[in-house]
């Protein structure tokens, strides 16, 4: 499922996003193709939201493919119970391609997820605009690590983990223990 290019496409996710952003979760930077986002819905679940956002530079996101879940059968409980199955889930993500992040200044969401920004990227300014409660960052690897302030977001330790996350699993991790995503929750 593609949605739209060109020079409205940025519009178009501002207008999405200013009638429906609290209760969305915003990929920001979700890239040309969906790809193992199990924890955005283990997160969009656990939150009761009702739409996925993705929105990316790219000019076409493909939203649905045989690799959209990394472990479909251990995600299927939670996507029957929230979404009614797989189609219901897909049936509510909206993608905006042609779509830069800081298109989406001070426009609120219920959630954000950072994916693998590169070496220089840093999306804390337009984060922090966005007031999401919870903020995800995975495929820390070889990636931008986002730095919120202490003041407002509180960086979860690995034993909080109140949607169920799981590691992305990524073949070029070295150590056992690294987990590969950060979780914030917003203060107060």
């Amino acid at each position: 499922m593609s949605r739209p290019q060109g020079p409205d496409s940025g519009k178009g996710a501002l207008e999405f996003l200013r009638r429906f952003g609290p209760g969305s979760l915003v990929s920001l930077g979700c890239g040309r193709v969906l790809l193992a986002i199990d924890n955005h819905v283990r997160l969009m679940a656990g939150l009761n939201l009702d739409y996925y956002v993705g929105i990316d530079p790219e000019p076409e996101i493909v939203a649905r493919h045989e690799q959209t879940f990394w472990d479909e059968e251990s995600l299927a409980p939670v996507l029957e119970a929230a979404f009614s199955r797989a189609q219901g889930f897909h049936e509510r993500v909206r993608v905006f391609p042609s779509t830069w992040a800081e298109e989406l200044y001070g426009i609120e969401c219920g959630c954000v997820v950072v994916q693998r920004p590169l070496p220089g990227y840093h999306f804390e300014k337009i984060i922090v605009s966005m007031n999401p409660d919870w903020v995800l960052q995975e495929g820390l690897y070889g990636c931008e690590l986002q730095r919120l302030p202490k003041k407002l977001y509180r960086r979860l330790p690995r034993r909080e983990n109140p949607f169920g996350l799981r590691p992305y699993p990524m073949r070029v991790l070295t150590m056992k223990w690294e987990k590969n995503y950060i979780l914030w929750g917003r203060m107060g």
